[in-house]
């Protein structure tokens, strides 16, 4: 994420936590709490440089910037994202697999409520997507559609259970 956030130009170490936050904390719940920590590990690594700047009559600060070794390993590592086969994760799975454990009454009940949260969550993308500039909106429309798989998949659950309340 660093390094592709230093694709758009130098940067210090807060602007870079900001802009995490600011992009991507709102869907993937990540806080960069050490971010100097790991620009320090990319300095290390020689992915990114870093040179002392000042703004005015402000304290000196590291302003960082990728390398050329840093643009080759953001390319790698973004193959790998968009190569590697992953399967997403949903905190429904971990219910699924014990739903022989749990009361049929209680468990239509919280797949209910977790529908009515996920139709909330899919407003807000379409809205962040409505909103947003090219590329940034390609990851809302992709949230949008990942929740309308799930919702239709929690919809046809509730049926299988309602229809067939053994099986």
């Amino acid at each position: 994420m660093v390094l592709g956030l230093l694709h758009e130009g130098s940067q210090h170490g807060y602007r870079i936590r900001q802009v995490i936050q600011q992009r991507f904390g709102q869907f993937t719940g990540f806080r960069p709490r050490a971010i100097y920590y790991c620009l320090q590990q990319l300095e290390r690594q020689g992915l990114v440089s870093r040179e002392k700047q000042r703004q005015g009559s402000r304290p000196e600060r590291a302003v960082y910037t990728l390398t050329g070794a840093g643009r080759q390993q953001f390319c790698k590592l973004m193959e790998q994202n968009l190569l590697e086969p992953y399967r997403p994760f949903f905190n429904t799975d971990l219910a699924l697999y014990f739903l022989p454990y749990l009361p049929p009454e209680w468990l239509m009940e919280k797949i209910k409520i977790t529908q009515r949260r996920w139709r909330e969550v899919r407003i807000w993308a379409r809205r962040q997507a409505r909103q947003e500039k090219w590329p940034y909106k390609l990851i809302f429309l992709h949230l949008e559609k990942a929740l309308e798989s799930e919702i239709s998949f929690l919809t046809a659950l509730l049926r299988q259970m309602t229809n067939h309340p053994a099986a």
